[in-house]
């Protein structure tokens, strides 16, 4: 495991995560993985990863669910404060049971996994203050979709100890 920098979360930093310390941590990631937390196995994490991403990057239309208040008390949580998102979250708009598979394996939803987040760099290509919706919250531009990918990512690879502890804001 890569140390995190104790610096404060910057576009640099995030860039970093996303674009060299992500595929490092996906390709160590194997069936063999147990969460340390929660319902997921490593299959369904990264297929979960795959829903968010499409998400951001336009493939899946998504409305936006929670009221304005909500919003703003969590794009707070996600963007201003150093606390880690809870071990258990479950957030609201998603099943109560991890769903099952749509690939016929973990390697083959990596692979997916990588062409999403690759079409998510392309999609805000060139349109810095472009806006798609995430559904809790909100409309958010590249920028704050690649503050919460590095957060919510990490989050996922901590459960399954790929990395000490997930990357925060400060």
């Amino acid at each position: 495991m890569l140390p995190l920098p104790k610096t404060p979360l910057t576009m640099k930093k995030v860039t970093w995560f996303l674009e060299d310390e992500l595929p490092t941590h996906i390709k160590q990631l194997n069936a063999e993985h147990q969460p340390k937390w929660g319902k997921m196995n490593a299959h369904q994490m990264v297929e979960h990863l795959i829903l968010i991403t499409k998400v951001s990057n336009g493939e899946i239309e998504s409305d936006v669910f929670a009221p304005e208040e909500m919003i703003a008390k969590g794009k707070r949580h996600v963007f201003q404060y150093k606390n880690p998102f809870p071990k258990d979250l479950r957030s609201p708009v998603t099943p109560e049971e991890p769903a099952d598979p749509a690939f016929p394996d973990l390697e083959t939803a990596k692979v997916a996994f990588h062409k999403e987040l690759t079409q998510f760099f392309n999609h805000f290509e060139g349109q810095p203050d472009k806006t798609v919706n995430h559904p809790l919250l909100g409309p958010l531009t590249f920028e704050e979709w690649a503050f919460f990918h590095t957060k919510h990512y990490s989050h996922h690879f901590a459960q399954f100890g790929l990395m000490e502890r997930e990357i925060t804001p400060n």
